[in-house]
């Protein structure tokens, strides 16, 4: 307890000088002038959680130097506000919208195979969208709402966008995280987090420390790629104000605006200096950081083994691997979809149809589902178009959204501690990462948020 207690002091500490506003002034006088790049044209950019706070700065830096945007969030009627925002400040018409709810595995499925299924280039994903719900809530699926949307979509996502951003010329993957993670270490063995009492702040630190390993992870099996994590420092976004309102409270006068917690994570997808920087390292103010401050939180090379292992399993059991295919971790194409409309024509050339040795979306349809209809051009994903049971709510982003548990259908999902997929290669090193600030509220002062 003692060990814990002065990790949290210690990590409070340095937020206080390094996280804030005045953190991030100081930081930034070292900045390169022009580090941001130039005009990026012709370069397609996939945000998540792209209607508020960081997505959308990140989103609307990303569309005033003439990129592609490409923004993913759960609320259709927010995300077509935020869209028209982005077009009228800008004056950029390449601003697409796609509805999907994150911690939905089968619309996070879905929402991937019509995209991959359009042919449109892709060279930046931008895993910005989480959520720190404050209950223990289950999803239809059986899997906790905070590891579902913070590491599952995460993994899924980035694991079915690896062969399409293979094929850019200068392919990246940029995931916001949390120095919250800093004192903790990954628990491994408890995903939906079970066992004691349910803490969200807890569940999002281990869930933050995930996403570093599983980029890290990936890093060293796919070298074309370049894999970050980025601290954002403490922002004031809506998951602080209302996940955190004592925090938010005490510190209001010292947070960091959303462009200011949104920069590294711009510059990581535009610097044309990105490759002087290790794949799979931790950013915070365009500098590496470590994934840890103490040596309590280090996980061992079998820990991180059995989270990657575990993840597999979930989506061969989605997806299952087809006969003869290369395993999913290979960055071969899983998802195989007939080619729908694309967004933008004049940047996308669909296939007629898909290759006859590949499997085409009838072969492969997530268990005991039929085959998800084609929607019409992806700028625009209309709820009513897909099955009712995979469409978000349109108004609002609360627990409630999400069947209760005992609507949970755990004999369609794996036990997640009880997974025993193929063996990954383990990394050249292990080193996870994250929690929650020692100082902030008890579970029950927080409220529910989810971008």
């Amino acid at each position: 307890m003692s060990q814990s207690f002065f990790r949290n002091a210690s990590w409070f500490h340095k937020g206080t000088k390094e996280y804030t506003r005045g953190g991030y002034e100081k930081a930034s006088r070292a900045f390169i002038e022009g580090d941001l790049g130039g005009d990026l044209t012709g370069r397609g950019y996939m945000i998540t959680g792209s209607n508020s706070g960081i997505g959308y700065c990140v989103a609307l830096n990303i569309a005033r130097s003439g990129g592609t945007v490409h923004m993913v969030c759960r609320n259709e009627q927010r995300g077509v506000d935020a869209r028209e925002k982005i077009k009228k400040e800008t004056g950029n018409e390449n601003v697409f919208l796609y509805v999907c709810d994150l911690s939905r595995t089968r619309d996070v499925l879905r929402f991937c195979s019509e995209f991959i299924g359009t042919g449109t280039p892709l060279d930046v994903l931008v895993n910005n969208a989480g959520c720190c719900v404050n209950t223990r809530t289950m999803t239809d699926e059986n899997f906790e709402i905070n590891f579902a949307t913070n590491t599952l979509a995460v993994y899924i996502m980035t694991t079915l966008f690896v062969p399409i951003l293979e094929r850019s010329i200068d392919p990246r993957v940029v995931t916001v995280c949390s120095a919250g993670m800093y004192t903790m270490k990954m628990i491994p063995n408890d995903l939906n987090s079970t066992k004691g009492k349910f803490d969200s702040v807890f569940v999002y630190a281990q869930n933050k420390r995930q996403q570093l390993v599983i980029m890290r992870y990936w890093s060293q099996m796919y070298e074309s790629i370049h894999f970050s994590t980025m601290h954002p420092g403490w922002a004031d976004t809506t998951i602080v104000q209302k996940g955190l309102p004592t925090f938010h409270w005490w510190m209001r006068n010292k947070l960091r605006t959303p462009q200011q917690g949104a920069d590294t994570a711009h510059w990581l997808c535009v610097t044309p200096r990105i490759r002087e920087f290790p794949s799979g390292r931790f950013f915070q103010d365009r500098v590496v950081i470590p994934e840890h401050l103490s040596t309590g939180t280090h996980s061992t090379i079998e820990e991180e083994d059995m989270l990657m292992r575990q993840l597999q399993e979930i989506l061969q059991r989605f997806i299952p691997t087809q006969k003869g295919a290369t395993p999913l971790l290979s960055g071969t194409g899983v998802v195989n979809p007939a080619p729908v409309e694309a967004p933008h024509p004049d940047k996308a050339t669909p296939e007629e149809a898909p290759p006859p040795d590949k499997a085409t979306p009838e072969e492969i349809p997530p268990p005991d589902k039929a085959t998800p209809e084609e929607t019409p051009p992806l700028d625009k994903a209309t709820p009513e178009e897909t099955p009712p049971e995979e469409t978000p709510p349109p108004d609002k982003a609360t627990p409630e959204e999400i069947p209760p548990p005992d609507k949970a259908t755990p004999e369609e999902t794996p036990p997640l501690d009880k997974a025993t997929p193929e063996e990954i290669p383990p990394p050249d090193k292990a080193t996870p990462e994250e929690i929650p600030p020692s100082a902030e509220p008890t579970p029950a002062e927080r409220k529910d948020e989810t971008q």
